[in-house]
């Protein structure tokens, strides 16, 4: 099971990166939020109260990730066959047999489990850092910013989605492995 203080440094991290993209769009004039004033002129004592907002942000970016990963999934163009396979499948649903080894891992290994979850958090981060980037893309390109700024914007999104395709398929591939030794050393 994961631990609190690693799931609440990822939603922080996640969170903060979110909080930053909304301060690139504010200062790239896409947006304006009045409260960054504010929070420009808060104490370091009163900016420790942003974490509550800053963690609900992190999950918010995180349920959004899953199913915007989930929804290009389902609707993948064959097309990207040839990407896919360079660097990974197309992330599937996962099945029942899969949900028992990630239990297995736990149940049988500390350290794999320690692992899995290491790699399992390694995955949401760069999910969510996908999806933000890509917000960030969408929001310069509707309001037709400066086209070098979109294109380095596009490019970046296109590396943070083959870099969480990257992270997903290799610790679907652990998984595979370490499930399979774990199940030689129970037969031997």
């Amino acid at each position: 099971m994961k631990s609190l203080p690693g799931l609440l440094v990822e939603y922080l991290v996640i969170g903060a990166t979110a909080l930053g993209a909304l301060w690139i769009l504010h200062i790239s004039g896409v947006v304006a939020f009045g409260i960054w004033n504010t929070v420009a002129e808060m104490t370091p004592a009163q900016a420790i109260f942003l974490a509550p907002a800053i963690y609900c942000l992190g999950m918010f970016v995180d349920f959004l990730s899953i199913l915007m990963t989930r929804f290009m999934s389902l609707i993948s163009d064959p097309s990207w066959d040839f990407l896919n396979k360079k660097f990974t499948s197309v992330p599937e649903r996962v099945s029942l047999d899969e949900r028992y080894s990630q239990a297995e891992l736990h149940a049988r290994s500390d350290v794999l489990g320690a692992e899995y979850v290491m790699r399992s958090s390694r995955d949401r981060v760069a999910r969510s850092f996908y999806v933000v980037v890509l917000s960030i893309t969408i929001s310069l390109g509707i309001t037709g910013n400066d086209w070098d700024v979109i294109m380095v914007a596009a490019l970046v999104t296109i590396l943070s989605y083959l870099m969480y395709l990257r992270f997903h398929h290799l610790t679907r591939r652990w998984k595979r492995k370490a499930t399979k030794a774990l199940k030689k050393i129970a037969e031997e």
